[in-house]
């Protein structure tokens, strides 16, 4: 069996896209979760045009190149009708969404490190799914205020901005940090709902306050 197999999807209309990194966080495998977040295999380079072949005087082989596979597992969604808006099953369809649906910080540590820089942690930290929901409306969903002030942290950290800094007076770099903060806090859902307003939607009071309070006291 290929390595290349562990991209592979589950055979089912009704569970289109979900892979063993959605299985392993379901089951709550972390050490699973670590080990496909972090997996490399070496495959033929495909730019190596020469071909392998052998004889008396010599060898030749293609060029090796480094796959990292984790990094192409937490971008593939599970989007069936299982795991549809509005089912018991809705776990925000990606990887990193399935670990905060599930309330697993360490898996979502995992998920944001198969990432190299901090560009790309801070896309894929933000990015929302099929249905306009972020990382932040799942805590909503669920009244996960521990995990929502765990990323509002993360980010802000991605960002490089400090809790205590006051951004009374924006520089060009503090007006383009501000606009990508807000577009993760106050991202709208294709119902029309930000974080906040879905909190006050669900009638969750405490996710409200703690939206309120979060905003407020580190300055987003």
């Amino acid at each position: 069996m290929s390595p290349l197999s562990v991209l592979d999807t589950v055979d089912s209309p009704d569970y289109v896209g979900e892979t063993v990194l959605h299985m392993a966080i379901i089951h709550g495998n972390v050490e699973e979760v670590a080990f496909l977040t972090s997996l490399e295999v070496e495959v033929d380079d495909p730019h190596d045009k020469r071909g392998d072949y052998q004889d008396d005087e010599k060898q030749l082989t293609k060029t090796k190149s480094l796959r990292h596979l984790g990094r192409q597992l937490v971008g593939i969604d599970a989007t069936g009708p299982f795991f549809a808006k509005g089912s018991i099953s809705y776990f925000g369809q990606s990887p990193l969404l399935f670990a905060v649906a599930t309330n697993q910080w360490e898996c979502v540590e995992y998920i944001i490190n198969s990432q190299t820089t901090t560009s790309d942690k801070f896309y894929l930290l933000t990015k929302p799914n099929s249905y306009g929901d972020n990382a932040l409306h799942m805590c909503m969903y669920r009244d996960m205020v521990g995990m929502y002030k765990k990323l509002l942290h993360l980010g802000m950290e991605l960002l490089g901005i400090d809790p205590q800094m006051q951004m009374s007076v924006y520089t060009a770099d503090d007006e383009n940090l501000a606009h990508l903060r807000d577009g993760f806090t106050n991202a709208i859902n294709r119902d029309g709902y930000s974080p906040l307003t879905l909190a006050a939607s669900l009638g969750s009071v405490v996710c409200v306050e703690t939206v309120i309070v979060e905003s407020g006291r580190l300055m987003w």
